[in-house]
């Protein structure tokens, strides 16, 4: 029988998750609501978040062992996740302050916005592979 902080934990994350994809769809496939690319970055990377903590479900406290393969990759991308999570954060946060930045001293917003694709694609990608191999 699973004890109610282990339960509590799996409903928090559950419930998170789909939070987090309800809120993700709608931009999706709307033309009207725009998006920052981090935006979308930061709510995918809170649902593999959630996903990561989430894949061990039902088998927590009942006394087998999981399969080598899933308790490994669990195990890594567990301390993987919340660098993931937190880089994708101050991504968001850094471009979200920079466009109010802009917005406040009436400039435009940086052109062809290059430091977003950077941020992009380098911080989220080297993070994840870093914490995972030092696991």
């Amino acid at each position: 029988m699973a004890s109610w902080i282990t339960v509590t934990f799996n409903a928090l994350m559950l419930s998170a998750s789909f939070i987090s994809l309800f809120a993700l769809i709608p931009p999706l496939f709307s033309t009207k609501m725009v998006r920052m690319k981090t935006w979308f970055l930061m709510l995918i990377c809170n649902i593999a978040y959630c996903i990561i903590h989430l894949m061990l479900l039902g088998r927590q406290e009942d006394g087998r062992e999981p399969g080598r393969v899933l308790c490994l990759a669990q195990a890594g991308l567990v301390y993987a996740a919340p660098p993931m999570l937190a880089a994708a954060s101050l991504a968001f946060v850094v471009e979200l302050y920079l466009q109010l930045s802009s917005i406040i001293k009436g400039v435009h917003p940086v052109p062809g916005r290059q430091w977003a694709d950077i941020v992009h694609s380098s911080t989220r990608s080297v993070l994840f592979k870093l914490n995972f191999s030092v696991c």
